[in-house]
């Protein structure tokens, strides 16, 4: 259910072929727009964390409950299609590396 063009995907793009490399279509601002709008509609006592990590073919960011980090939300890069996820209960941590 993952949408990486470089690495592969898990059944959500069957059929579809796209250069890793080439622009994304759905610009990160659209994309930050419409998991505004999903976080609105569907979590109305969460936010969208400002953070978006871009990768092959698909933004994530966190949202956030009560200013914590909650769960994620992938948004598509070539369709704006959305993923929620959230399969092991509330985030505890989050870590970056270099």
């Amino acid at each position: 259910m993952m949408w990486n063009t470089k690495y592969g995907h898990m059944g959500m793009m069957e059929g579809y072929s796209y250069d890793s490399a080439a622009q994304l279509p759905v610009s990160e601002k659209k994309a930050k727009s419409l998991a505004a709008q999903y976080v609105k509609a569907s979590l109305p006592n969460a936010s969208v964390d400002n953070d978006v990590e871009v990768f092959y073919g698909f933004y994530e960011f966190v949202i956030k409950l009560n200013n914590k980090p909650f769960s994620h939300l992938f948004i598509n890069g070539y369709s704006g299609q959305y993923w929620y996820f959230n399969p092991h209960g509330s985030i505890i941590q989050i870590r970056k590396f270099k």
